[in-house]
Formats: C-alpha cells, sequence, structure tokens
C-alpha cells in the first residue's frame, strides 16, 4: 500500500483524514494543547482525563466563527449524531493527542463520541461566544497501526 500524500499537523485543534471514496473523513484527529502551547489566547481548556478513560474536548469557535459554522466542528458533530443514531459502523476513528510543548505531541487515546453540549464563554469584550464541548470514551487501545488508517482512506475500509 502506497503511503498517504500528507500528513496531518501537529498544532492544536480539530484535523481529520480525508477518504478517497467517501465524504465521511477516515478519521478524525484532535490534539489539544497544554497551558502556554498555544500562540493564541484560549479560554477553553479541555480535559484530558487518561487514567479514567474521559475526553472533553471543546470546538473550533472563535470570535468571528460560530460555532455551527466551523467546517471541523461539524464534522465532529455529524460523528455524535451518527453514533446516536446507531450508525456506530458509519463513525470514523477518533485519536486524541495532547501538545505538552512546541513540537512534542502525546498519543492520549482512540475515542468514541459519548455526548456533545453546547456552553458560552464571555470574552473580555462581554461577547458571548458559545462552543460545542465533546465528551469522549477512551477505548482500552495502546496503539493504532498508521497501515490501518492508511488502509481507511485509501479504499474506505471499516474493518
Amino acid at each position: 500500500m502506497d503511503p498517504l500524500s500528507s500528513g496531518i499537523k501537529n498544532t492544536g485543534g480539530i484535523r481529520d483524514l480525508g477518504a478517497d471514496r467517501s465524504e465521511t473523513p477516515a478519521a478524525l484527529f484532535l490534539v489539544s494543547n497544554d497551558a502556554g502551547v498555544s500562540q493564541h489566547d484560549d479560554p477553553w481548556e479541555d480535559t484530558l482525563a487518561i487514567n479514567v478513560g474521559y475526553v472533553s474536548y471543546w470546538g473550533d469557535a472563535k470570535k468571528g466563527l460560530r460555532y455551527d459554522d466551523s467546517a471541523q466542528n461539524r464534522k465532529i458533530k455529524d460523528a455524535f449524531d451518527r453514533a446516536a443514531s446507531g450508525r456506530r459502523e458509519e463513525v470514523p476513528p477518533v485519536l486524541v493527542f495532547r501538545k505538552p510543548e512546541s513540537g512534542v505531541v502525546d498519543f492520549c487515546g482512540l475515542c468514541v463520541p459519548d455526548y456533545f453540549e453546547v456552553h458560552t464563554y464571555q470574552d473580555d469584550s462581554g461577547e458571548q461566544i458559545p462552543n460545542y464541548r465533546f465528551h469522549f470514551s477512551i477505548l482500552n487501545t495502546q496503539a493504532v497501526p498508521v497501515s490501518w488508517l492508511h488502509k481507511r482512506a485509501q479504499t474506505n475500509n471499516d474493518d
């Protein structure tokens, strides 16, 4: 199998691995910056409780980008909607990473969607900015073969 032509950026945020034969991403990647690592002021603090198998991840809302207008948020919300409607086979795998320092990422786990909610943050000017907070369970998997991700992307194989 040929390697994929591009990688996933390791900056904080939501990334997806496109599938050659589907609109649904082959996988979703969430990269959470530890305090002080982001180049932007970020009021949304993720919870990476790896030892208890739980992650809560704030969506991609920003001043000037509504939470429900974000293309990346819509991809994650779609995964939650598919899971909630019993279509688990259509839910892309979600891999969560933390970024403890610039240039370093640590794998936190392969996750499945549990539920999401919307919370509002008030910025310094008093503007209310709503955002998704996505909740995941971490599966008992220590490693994810890159070849499995490549196969999902190249052949839309959901084994």
